[in-house]
């Protein structure tokens, strides 16, 4: 975006050419950055060693890599998980 925005047309482009620029790309900035976070918070997950369930069952494994959509209000992501 910053380089789209640097670039001689846009130098040349009008205020409100500029504004409408931002207003499209800016939402998809956004959703990119909050991605980034979330793939950050999977990365650093650590894995519990016991985990037992609401029905009282040891499960002793987890697996990285499960992954689902998440409905945001900037769009649609993706989170993983250790499950």
């Amino acid at each position: 975006m910053l380089a789209h925005l640097s670039a001689p047309a846009m130098a040349a482009a009008t205020a409100e050419g500029v504004e409408d620029y931002i207003t499209a790309a800016g939402p998809e900035v956004l959703r990119q950055m909050l991605q980034d976070q979330l793939d950050a918070r999977a990365a650093a997950e650590v894995r519990v060693e016991v985990v037992t369930g609401s029905d009282a069952v040891v499960r002793p494994r987890a697996e990285r890599g499960h992954r689902r959509l998440l409905a945001t209000t900037l769009g649609r992501v993706e989170v993983a998980r250790i499950a």
